[in-house]
C-alpha cells in the first residue's frame, strides 16, 4: 500500500512538473490562465499517477488471487487521497493541481472576510466539489485497475511467498 502511494505522489508531482516546465499546464499562478485547461491536463495526469501507484501496489503485495492486488490497489489510492489533502492544506496545492483546489477553497470560504458573496462562494464550491468526487471516483478505479494489473504481473507471487506470512 506504501509503495503505490509513494510512486502515485512521486509520478503525479513529476509528471505536473515536466507539464509545466514544457509549458503545457499552468500551476495556477497566472490569473489569465484557462482554469478547465488546467483542470483536465491535472485529471490525466491523475488518473496516469493512480493507475502506476496501483501497479506498483498490486505487485509489491502478498496475494493470494489477482483480484487482491485490486484491494491492494485501492487501499494505496485511499492513503494517497489523504495524503494529497494533507498537502494541499498545509500549503503545496499548486503542485497538487485541481485535486487540491477543493479543500484550499473550503479553507478559503471559511476564512472569508467582509466583502466576499458568500452564498455565490458556496455554489462555486459545491460544483467543484462535485467535479472532485467524479474525478476522485476515476482515480479510485484507475487505482484498482492498476492493482489488478500489477498482480497479474506477478503470476504466482502469492503461491510463492505464502511460507514468509
Amino acid at each position: 500500500m506504501w509503495t503505490g502511494a509513494l510512486t502515485t505522489l512521486s509520478v503525479f508531482i513529476v509528471l505536473q512538473l515536466l507539464f509545466f516546465a514544457l509549458g503545457w499546464l499552468d500551476l495556477g499562478f497566472n490569473e489569465n490562465a484557462d482554469s478547465s485547461v488546467r483542470a483536465i491536463v491535472s485529471g490525466v495526469l491523475a488518473l496516469v499517477a493512480f493507475f502506476l501507484g496501483g501497479a506498483a501496489a498490486g505487485a509489491s503485495a502478498l496475494w493470494h488471487r489477482a483480484n487482491d492486488g485490486m484491494v491492494n490497489g485501492v487501499v494505496a489510492w485511499a492513503v494517497t487521497v489523504i495524503a494529497v489533502l494533507a498537502i494541499a492544506l498545509i500549503g503545496g496545492g499548486a503542485l497538487l493541481g485541481s485535486v487540491a483546489d477543493v479543500a484550499t477553497q473550503f479553507v478559503d470560504l471559511r476564512n472569508a472576510g467582509a466583502g466576499v458573496d458568500v452564498a455565490a462562494a458556496t455554489e462555486n464550491l459545491r460544483e467543484t466539489s462535485g467535479w472532485a468526487a467524479l474525478g476522485l471516483g476515476l482515480t479510485m478505479l484507475a487505482s484498482a485497475l492498476g492493482g489488478s494489473i500489477g498482480a497479474k504481473l506477478w503470476p504466482g507471487h502469492g503461491e510463492r511467498d505464502s511460507h514468509r506470512r
